[in-house]
């Protein structure tokens, strides 16, 4: 006789797992399961039911002791780090703690495990609509229903209702009532008719439009809710009196790491306190830093603090780096589709932030490209004034440092995903870490201070400039 463990959903935003099965011998139990970021998530103390395995908690040092068949394994909640018969593995992401259980991302410990009799299967059931996540963006928010197959989408907006529509969609209706609203949503309801199925969506006042987003994959439907960012008095309008200042990285997350081991996370928060100085004491701005000392702050929430701060402008901090130690120079960006390979590759290196987060967020999990977002959510105001803010600093960082021009470039930067719709954005390069000159350069004060005292100017270019011409024109 087979065990047949079904794994159903728990939890606020995580999608639900239809037939994933695990499969031994002797007996069958039902167990609660959850599925996030891509990662089936089981509680402890249902795989020690299932596996008949002893379970005992330390409640002094929260280590939690698994043993099965002499095995011994030894768990930590949101520690990566995990131990097997005495050898020491690591996990792609942490066991969590969730509604006061401890869950395991069960996909990834298994290899860890072979001694475990039966593994994970997946089979087509009958339900086709895996699950929907609510992610709050600092100008909208996103739902992303996951599927097993492509589906037709249509949404209609009435009554302050979004009713999503998905033609030949199956979905468990009690397991969607589990869904937590999050940011312009107040309320989820589920409905399953004969040809379709409805996911309905309550909103909050204030979402002026909705649009469904192509994904490259089929089996994702993406929709954007938005909402425009309220008009702020004439008289405040052109008067530049807040800039954000993002030093990257930070924490575990150390960036580039030049050939001497000098950390990218350490070289920009020099440079981001001098310059928040030097814009505080010299134009009497308001300066937000993002973060003041080495602590890691995921992408998104540097996009929220930069917003939520009243930020007027957002400019990020970073070092470059490449896999030939000969590439050098300065480079800024602004947020639009990498038109080159190079702008591409950076952009990617910079994303790569995401896999130091503990929910890696739908954006970087769907991939859709920014044209669409860009065409009908960003302003174009703003994205011409990120084009205009870009140039400024790097004609500035090209005189203040005399390294190689490498120009004004656009790419896609999560970072900038939640300020562009709201103040000129742009992502700065201050040299390439990984050319062991510059790699000399950035170790020194005297260059991070003429790097800060650049930046300044190209801020301070840019304020005087748009509020002049805009002055000229009798305010917008």
């Amino acid at each position: 006789m087979s065990l047949i463990v079904c794994l159903f959903v728990l939890g606020s935003h995580m999608s639900f797992a239809s037939d994933a099965l695990w499969v031994t011998a002797d007996t069958s139990y039902h167990l609660r399961a959850s599925e996030l970021g891509g990662h089936i998530w089981v509680p402890l103390s249902e795989l020690s039911r299932a596996w008949e395995a002893g379970l005992e908690w330390d409640f002094a040092t929260m280590r939690v002791t698994l043993t099965l068949d002499g095995h011994r394994m030894e768990f930590v909640p949101e520690d990566p780090f995990f131990v097997v018969d005495g050898r020491i593995h690591h996990l792609p992401v942490p066991p969590r703690m969730l509604k006061g259980e401890l869950y395991l991302p069960l996909d990834l410990l298994l290899p860890y495990v072979p001694f475990v009799r039966g593994k994970l299967k997946w089979k087509k059931g009958e339900v086709n609509i895996l699950g929907v996540s609510i992610e709050e963006r600092a100008n909208g928010t996103l739902i992303v229903v996951r599927t097993s197959e492509p589906l037709r989408a249509e949404a209609a907006l009435a009554s302050g209702w979004l009713h999503l529509t998905l033609y030949r969609g199956r979905l468990d209706t009690t397991a969607m009532g589990s869904l937590r609203p999050k940011g312009a949503v107040r309320e989820v309801r589920a409905y399953q008719y004969s040809h379709s199925a409805q996911i309905s969506f309550r909103l909050k006042p204030g979402v002026s439009d909705y649009r469904i987003y192509p994904s490259p994959d089929p089996r994702k439907v993406v929709v954007l809710l938005w909402r425009r960012p309220k008009k702020p008095r004439k008289q405040e309008m052109w008067a530049y009196r807040t800039v954000v200042i993002d030093p990257g990285h930070g924490g575990r997350d150390k960036g580039a790491v030049g050939p001497t081991g000098l950390k990218e996370k350490d070289v920009v928060l020099d440079i981001a306190l001098r310059l928040a100085k030097l814009l505080r004491e010299e134009l009497g701005m308001q300066v937000v830093l993002t973060r003041t000392e080495d602590v890691f702050v995921p992408l998104q929430e540097r996009a929220r603090i930069a917003v939520n701060g009243g930020g007027q402008l957002f400019v990020s901090l970073h070092c470059n780096s490449s896999k030939n130690p000969k590439v050098a120079g300065v480079e800024t960006y602004f947020l639009s589709d990498a038109k080159t390979e190079d702008a591409r590759e950076v952009a990617k290196r910079e994303n790569a932030s995401l896999r130091f987060e503990e929910v890696i967020p739908s954006l970087k999990e769907d991939n859709f490209t920014l044209k669409d977002i860009l065409t009908d959510m960003l302003s174009d105001q703003f994205l011409k004034e990120s084009q205009k803010l870009a140039a400024c600093i790097q004609e500035e960082l090209v005189r203040g440092l005399g390294l190689e021009d490498r120009g004004v470039k656009q790419a896609g930067f999560y970072v900038m995903l939640g300020t562009e719709a709201a103040m000129p954005s742009v992502l700065v390069e201050l040299g390439f870490i990984s050319n062991r000159r510059e790699e000399r350069l950035l170790k020194t004060s005297a260059f991070r201070r003429r790097a800060a005292l650049a930046l300044f100017r190209g801020i301070r270019n840019f304020k005087e400039q748009q509020e002049r011409a805009i002055a000229l024109q009798g305010g917008r």
